[in-house]
């Protein structure tokens, strides 16, 4: 009902109060009001009216639009949307953050998370990947997948370096892990346990007696013929 509401909000909308329907948008995805999908879905509604409005300047007077020469950013649509939710829901119960830390992110942002969980294996803990590639490898928009980090870097669990560049386009940023529990987290996941065997009965009175129970019968053959045992390495 909710997003029904919002949605006919968003479409009878004037450029200025977009900005505050974004916000309530994302304080509904917040409280587990909205679904991944329908934050997703109003997300994209919002990006394209403000595209009509610019491209229209209808409404109310707006600015008039700045000389640039960057290509303007294109709407990021997957392909097969049916493929992008089945490959945020796997990045999702893969279980990359300890359950504790997972309980307050929604299925959408686990998967974020997980993209840059798996980004810093073996580059010291930091990724190094872009907004866009985060939310497709994701199966998210490009909007979530911002807010995502945002509220990671609110709850201390990462922290956002940027690298602006005058005259060209800002460098990627750096994302950093820096909660203690997420990278002990993802050490024990990652890593390997030693496997310490148990002894036996049947091994210990192998190292006694020098040859092992199976290679009893073969023994015997080789003493009861002319030729030597074979050779123990």
């Amino acid at each position: 009902m909710f997003a029904a509401q919002l949605a006919t909000a968003i479409e009878g909308a004037y450029l200025h109060q977009l900005d505050h329907l974004s916000r309530d948008l994302w304080k509904a995805y917040d409280a587990g009001v909205l679904g991944d999908d329908e934050a997703q879905r109003l997300a994209e509604l919002i990006h394209a009216r403000r595209e009509v409005h610019k491209s229209s300047h209808r409404g109310e007077s707006v600015s008039p639009k700045r000389f640039t020469i960057f290509k303007p950013r294109r709407l990021q649509r997957p392909p097969q949307r049916s493929k992008a939710i089945e490959r945020r829901r796997t990045l999702a119960a893969s279980g990359p953050l300890p359950p504790r830390l997972s309980s307050k992110f929604t299925t959408g942002a686990m998967a974020v998370l997980k993209v840059v969980a798996d980004a810093t294996r073996g580059n010291g803990a930091q990724c190094v990947k872009s907004v866009a590639e985060i939310a497709a490898r994701a199966g998210v928009c490009h909007r979530l997948a911002q807010y995502v980090l945002r509220l990671a870097e609110q709850e201390g669990l990462i922290a956002v370096e940027q690298r602006p560049q005058r005259g060209a386009p800002n460098l990627v940023n750096i994302v950093r892990i820096i909660c203690a529990d997420w990278l002990d987290w993802l050490k024990g996941r990652r890593g390997c346990k030693k496997v310490r065997l148990t002894g036996n009965r049947f091994s210990e009175e192998g190292k006694k007696e020098g040859w092992s129970r199976a290679l009893r019968p073969v023994l015997e053959g080789f003493q009861r013929s002319e030729h030597p045992p074979p050779r123990r390495y």
